[in-house]
């Protein structure tokens, strides 16, 4: 009975992995809608919440100073103090690019718990854009991402235009173990459970609202009490009637090199958050890990079809992962380092059950418990 318990699961396992690659390769990665004559040119204001800005974050801002959208563009740039050691960069960089209609704003309130979305509402305040854009301080974005996001909004339907994110250059090893679980699975199960359903919830490296909707969800106030303000803001346009509209082409967010025990305490808020926001489909993600199945069938109850077919399983999991991540980075299959799929799926395991364990997590040096609801509160 256990054999054919874990054999079955392993399958499962197989056959799930098959349908996040199928989703992942049917979706028009990178693909651009063609600018028509009558499309609107929107007001559009851009919200950069910046704590520490360093010369890798600068060059990343900086690519939101040249897009190409042909309305009026303005970017704001929120840090909590005129002190913060990043502010010279941010001076520098506004005055690099005197047409951009850039500004500094200081945001010296504590409205909530949520540092980021703190600076972002003391920011909106400021705003003068129809169409309100928010992206964290270390995404990298191409010349045509603003306007190929505007015209995401050519549906009326639509509420909320957001963008998938691949992680950049991961410097050392610990960084690649996170990078390959964006690269290769996350925005795979992204699009795999947008075949189940449109998703309602919304991925927060780049996020564009109409500013009306905005006002009407209760501005990022509403959003300052949350760990996963992302996943909330795309909740509460969906709850107007809106619907989400995820934008092919896809950001890069900048990675500094990190060592494994701060990666870890990373990837386990997030995994907290997602545990928070997203309870049951969390709890059934186990079931995709084909690894931990594939070898626990092999370990439990070996023999000649339990190693055979577990090894092929395995193989197919390599495959898989080392393809899809190649695919979203654009970068041919890194095989000799397969061994990193199966690791991180291992790795995988722990976490999953981490996240049930803890509801504490450490965000900006800051130990906040994580409710039920996805509130924050400070320790």
């Amino acid at each position: 009975m256990l054999g054919t318990a874990l054999a079955l699961l392993a399958l499962l396992g197989a056959a799930l992995m098959l349908w996040q690659w199928i989703a992942a390769l049917r979706f028009p990665l990178e693909s651009r809608l063609a600018l028509a004559a009558n499309d609107p040119a929107p007001t559009v204001t851009i919200l950069k919440a910046v704590k520490d800005a360093e010369q890798g974050t600068a060059q990343a801002l900086a690519t939101w100073l040249s897009q190409t959208h042909k309305g009026t563009t303005e970017t704001l740039f929120g840090v909590e103090s005129l002190d913060d050691p990043g502010v010279p960069a941010i001076r520098e960089l506004i005055a690099s690019h005197p047409n951009a209609n850039a500004r500094l704003i200081e945001c010296p309130q504590r409205i909530g718990p949520n540092r980021k979305v703190s600076n972002l509402a003391q920011m909106a305040r400021s705003a003068r854009g129809e169409f309100i854009v928010l992206s964290d301080a270390d995404v990298a974005a191409t010349p045509d991402l603003l306007q190929q996001m505007l015209l995401g909004f050519r549906d009326p339907s639509v509420g909320l235009v957001h963008c998938l994110y691949r992680y950049a250059d991961a410097p050392n090893l610990a960084t690649r173990w996170e990078a390959f679980a964006v690269n290769a699975d996350f925005w795979s199960q992204v699009l795999q459970n947008q075949t189940l359903a449109p998703l309602n919830y919304a991925l927060g490296a780049a996020i564009a609202v109409r500013r009306d909707d905005l006002d009407r969800i209760g501005g990022f106030e509403a959003l300052v009490e949350h760990l996963a303000d992302d996943n909330l803001i795309g909740r509460l346009i969906v709850g107007l009637g809106k619907r989400t509209h995820l934008c092919p082409i896809v950001v890069n967010c900048r990675v500094t090199a990190s060592d494994w025990a701060s990666v870890w305490k990373h990837q386990l808020r997030w995994a907290i958050t997602i545990r928070a926001c997203q309870g049951l489909p969390y709890f059934f993600s186990i079931l995709a890990n084909g690894t931990f199945w594939s070898l626990l069938w092999m370990a439990a109850t070996p023999s000649t079809l339990s190693l055979s077919a577990g090894a092929a399983l395995l193989a197919f999991r390599v495959g898989q992962g080392l393809l899809l991540e190649a695919r979203f980075t654009r970068r041919p299959p890194d095989w000799a380092r397969a061994w990193l799929v199966p690791a991180k799926d291992l790795l995988q395991v722990v976490l999953w059950f981490s996240a049930f364990l803890q509801r504490e997590v450490v965000w900006r040096g800051i130990r906040f418990r994580v409710l039920r609801d996805g509130r924050l509160r400070p320790i």
